[in-house]
């Protein structure tokens, strides 16, 4: 009888948070709720490098177009990237949409207000037509992005 207590006492708190992570924040910042944060990461285990088959160049190819996305995004709403220095964790769904991005500001970024830098990513995310890649699973990719990025520059 207690153990049965006990394995359903279980079950409801693995529920809470695989709902927890669900509810998150579209764009939040890295370090705040862990507990979403850790069930985001184990639901989008899969890798981006693993979705291109392990082909660098493709994948690259593909992360510079979501950066420049990001990149014109900031330019259509007058939103000044230049000078931010961000970790990002992008987090894709099957189809190709944008799931979550958690951002962590880097020491020597310019001075910009995280819930702006969240209000701006929360913002991209909504308007963002999925043109990427497609997966059988969820996936997600954690890097350093500074801007301008390389993608703007190599495109001029």
């Amino acid at each position: 009888m207690k153990f049965s207590r006990l394995i359903l006492l279980f079950a409801f708190i693995c529920s809470l948070q695989a709902v927890s992570a669900q509810e998150m924040r579209r764009a939040f910042i890295l370090g705040e709720n862990e507990a979403q944060y850790d069930q985001l990461r184990t639901d989008f285990a899969r890798t981006y490098l693993t979705v291109f088959d392990y082909d660098q160049e493709r994948a690259l190819r593909e992360w510079f177009k979501l950066l420049q996305a990001v990149e014109g995004y900031g330019e259509k709403i007058n939103f000044d990237l230049n000078g931010l220095k961000l970790y990002l964790n992008v987090f894709w769904n099957t189809d190709g949409s944008i799931a979550h991005i958690g951002i962590l500001p880097m020491q020597n970024s310019k001075n910009v207000k995280s819930e702006d830098v969240v209000a701006f990513f929360s913002s991209f995310i909504r308007q963002y037509v999925a043109d990427g890649p497609k997966s059988s699973k969820k996936f997600s990719h954690y890097t350093s992005v500074s801007f301008p990025t390389f993608a703007k520059k190599a495109s001029n």
